[in-house]
């Protein structure tokens, strides 16, 4: 399984209800667009820690299928694209490539695609909660696989930070050695989600941190470019 996320950051960019719509292929107006000025950024992690929920917190709309399931809902790669500021920003919703059920090389082929142009940033998602034994070994893989590609453009993304009540962001960190190796081999880039809330400024704090990563200064005329993203129509 190790495999995969390393071959998969390395090949990443040159630089219940259920909710969501179906989501089609990258338009023809990919190939028209200037590599510097693409975005991609790619949500990884299991099956379950809200991949594309978050990917319709950014957006601002339900794009990507999302509900509370026993089994994985997402088993294709998807991407949903978005015009900000001169740029094309891609949403790629990827799934859980520890999934036995999910045919690895083909996910893998179709993700690579999309992030053949661009810039490629990583939001390893992790959903707050107990950790168990099998969740700390799934931690160990990501972290092997971060030591060696794509951590320099990686933040890790907290999910269902309602759950933290009392409890801070960092405490909740420190409070797992595993936990506390990953967000130090993605630089200590984090930051939280809460899905069910509507304020969109948690969305303009994550862009704020994706502006500080290599080569993204370079994509937008404006340096603060993050404080007037917001819902727009996808393109």
């Amino acid at each position: 399984t190790l495999f995969y996320f390393q071959a998969f950051c390395k090949g990443g960019g040159r630089g219940g209800t259920c909710s969501g719509a179906e989501v089609g292929e990258p338009g023809p107006e990919n190939s028209k667009s200037s590599p510097n000025k693409i975005l991609n950024i790619v949500l990884l992690g299991q099956a379950g820690t809200g991949k594309s929920a978050s990917g319709n917190t950014i957006l601002g709309k339900d794009i990507f299928k999302s509900c509370r399931s026993s089994v994985p809902v997402t088993r294709d790669c998807q991407v949903e694209n978005k015009q900000f500021s001169r740029a094309k920003v891609s949403v790629i919703d990827t799934p859980d490539f520890f999934d036995e059920y999910v045919e690895k090389d083909e996910q893998l082929t179709r993700c690579s695609n999309y992030c053949e142009t661009g810039i490629c940033v990583y939001l390893l998602v992790i959903k707050i909660g107990r950790f168990t034994e099998g969740k700390r070994g799934t931690l160990n893989e990501l972290e092997k696989a971060f030591k060696i590609k794509g951590k320099d453009k990686t933040i890790v993304l907290f999910t269902h930070g309602e759950d933290l009540k009392n409890m801070n962001i960092e405490t909740f960190i420190q409070s797992d050695p595993h936990l506390q190796q990953i967000v130090g081999l993605c630089g200590n880039r984090y930051h939280v989600f809460r899905n069910t809330d509507p304020d969109r400024h948690q969305v303009m704090g994550l862009m704020e941190k994706i502006s500080g990563l290599p080569g993204i200064d370079q994509m937008f005329p404006d340096s603060k470019w993050w404080l007037t993203w917001k819902q727009q129509d996808t393109h």
